[in-house]
């Protein structure tokens, strides 16, 4: 299918101050979940990846580049050979489906025998009888997917409530056993990583853990469902429907392969250069995205930094977001994949006959190409320098709550966000 791409002028990325927190103390990235080895055994089966490269220890950060490079080019010409070759019925089972239940919705699925049932009736976005068919059209074989630990669920609770708010219908992934066990195998599925019920910080080799392995869940169900997906922390809140506004919009262009959330502050409507000039970011937040599942060189690029974060030199102070991103900008730098940004200029959330894909100098020769987007920063802040967002931003349709430490410093974002208050109140979410 020719996908056709509304394209900004590229440019090398260049890191500034402001894409990197200011304060020590606060970082860009969540410890929205926990990780710990314990021997529970694990729901989900794994899957088969490509082997680790066992010397890159030894190696200068330069040739681990070289090597990473190599390797992720050598994978994706692989998949893409034997891509022909797989049939549905070869895919593992990925996903544990506690919940097995016939139902027409499920049958219609034709192809997905392993899709859990309590996944794939959160397919579509809207739950029954709150869309119309304007709204609910282009959203089919969309997922909205969320995932937690047992520390977490009141963080959890509060996004539900919210979500639902919207009208909104998502999956669920407990990402330990106490979190299953309280939701029950009707509300949610089981990750497969064993993980205990504690919080995790920023740096801490249970954080890698844990980021490295909710991006392995996306790509599992993803695999397993069939369903394009788009994920979000659950200290990424809904004040407004996110599938009215530009993400929802830019799906159903299905020009993308990945839009992201910019880890960046904006404080005026369709002004950052990510939109204006179709200047990729130097970071985007693994916190929040939207993921196709044609997007075969970035899922490739997710399976790479996976293996990536099991290296000891990740779990002393990596994550899935650096990994994830180092390794998009050094594959567009080394010319091994073009990243085709969207822009403002070009109607970047209209289907257009007129949109067209730009090629550039730095790009054209690029064996594989890759079709992105970012969210307005105005309308899709982090946490990034909000004590201002109070004051001179209410138009928010979601908020990270990132850019700080524990869960006490999260909340209070949330509070303060907007001055009604109304993205964390327990009195509501523990009612609903």
């Amino acid at each position: 299918m020719d996908l056709k791409l509304p394209l900004g002028q590229l440019e090398r990325a260049t890191t500034t101050t402001d894409d990197f927190p200011s304060d020590p103390i606060q970082n860009n990235n969540d410890s929205s979940g926990t990780a710990s080895n314990n021997n529970n055994p694990t729901i989900l089966a794994q899957e088969s990846a490509p082997p680790h490269p066992t010397t890159m220890g030894k190696l200068t950060t330069r040739q681990r580049r070289q090597a990473f490079s190599f390797l992720l080019t050598s994978f994706i010409l692989l998949t893409n050979l034997l891509q022909p070759l797989w049939g549905q019925n070869t895919i593992q089972s990925l996903v544990h489906d506690t919940h097995n239940v016939n139902s027409n919705k499920i049958e219609k699925r034709v192809g997905m025998p392993n899709c859990p049932h309590v996944i794939n009736e959160a397919i579509g976005i809207y739950r029954e009888g709150i869309a119309n068919i304007a709204d609910s059209t282009g959203f089919e074989d969309v997922l909205l997917l969320v995932s937690a630990n047992f520390a977490y669920l009141d963080f959890l609770l509060n996004w539900e409530y919210l979500a639902k708010k919207q009208g909104l219908k998502y999956g669920i992934v407990a990402m330990d056993d106490e979190l299953l066990t309280h939701l029950g195998p009707q509300r949610a599925v089981r990750s497969n990583v064993s993980m205990q019920s504690t919080e995790a910080f920023f740096r801490d080799p249970a954080f890698a853990n844990i980021s490295c392995n909710k991006i392995k869940v996306v790509l599992d169900i993803m695999r397993q469902c069939d369903v394009d997906i788009v994920f979000s922390d659950v200290d990424n809140i809904f004040y407004e429907n996110p599938f009215k506004h530009d993400l929802g919009r830019m799906i159903k262009t299905q020009m993308y392969d990945y839009i992201y959330q910019a880890n960046e502050a904006s404080f005026k409507k369709r002004s950052h250069t990510c939109l204006t000039k179709g200047h990729m970011v130097r970071e985007g937040n693994t916190g929040f995205y939207y993921l196709s599942r044609n997007a075969t060189v970035v899922k490739n690029i997710m399976e790479m930094s996976i293996e990536t974060c099991k290296s000891p030199s990740s779990l002393k102070g990596g994550d899935d977001q650096s990994i994830f991103w180092n390794t998009i900008h050094d594959m567009r730098l080394r010319n091994t994949v073009s990243y085709q940004h969207c822009s403002i200029e070009n109607g970047y959330d209209v289907t257009s006959s007129s949109n067209t894909t730009k090629k550039t100098a730095s790009n054209e020769d690029a064996p594989f190409s890759v079709r992105m987007c970012c969210l307005d920063p105005y309308y899709y802040p982090t946490g990034k320098k909000s004590q201002i967002y109070q004051v001179e931003q209410r138009e928010f349709v979601t908020y990270h709550a990132n850019f700080v430490t524990g869960k006490e410093g999260k909340i209070r974002k949330m509070q303060k966000a907007r001055t009604d208050m109304t993205g964390w109140n327990p009195n509501q979410f523990n009612a609903s």
